[in-house]
């Protein structure tokens, strides 16, 4: 009989032992949990305040430019060169072969002095021209006109 008692308190001890144990491990995982949610909480009032911060800040930046008329005056735009452009597109080129040497859309570069000095009436020009698309387009057309004649024709040839 004390061995039966002796038995059944230690399992009640046990019991309690492990009652004990998820109650403490249920506590830490709460513990837990609230301090991950605190921490969450604090980062989004952080990111708040500081997208607060750069709109007031935005704001005084543009009302001081409101203030003293800078918003509303454009800066001086540089003057186009069209030379200077030019220039720096041949010395790109040269630097870097194109892939346009494979289909020998290159001109020579005999008269490079003589082009760097053109004007950009003369560069307009003599631009290369696109692939001839033009000729497939209209046969299309064409073709599609004369299927609508037809259509057309047999119609009225029905309908008589």
């Amino acid at each position: 009989m004390k061995k039966k008692k002796s038995q059944k308190a230690e399992a009640d001890r046990l019991e309690k032992e492990r009652l004990e144990k998820e109650a403490a491990a249920k506590a830490q995982a709460e513990k837990e949990k609230a301090e991950a949610d605190r921490l969450e909480k604090e980062r989004l009032e952080k990111e708040a305040a500081a997208k607060a911060q750069a709109e007031k800040e935005k704001l005084e930046r543009e009302k001081t430019k409101f203030e003293t008329g800078e918003a509303l005056v454009q800066p001086e735009l540089p003057e186009l060169n069209i030379n200077d452009l030019n220039k720096e597109q041949k010395a790109k080129e040269q630097a870097q072969p194109s892939t346009q040497d494979i289909f020998g859309q290159n001109e020579n570069k005999e008269d490079e002095k003589a082009e760097a000095e053109k004007t950009s009436q003369t560069v307009a020009k003599e631009l290369k021209a696109l692939a001839n698309t033009g000729v497939s387009s209209t046969a299309t057309v064409g073709l599609g006109a004369l299927v609508l004649l037809s259509a057309l024709v047999l119609r009225r040839k029905i309908t008589n």
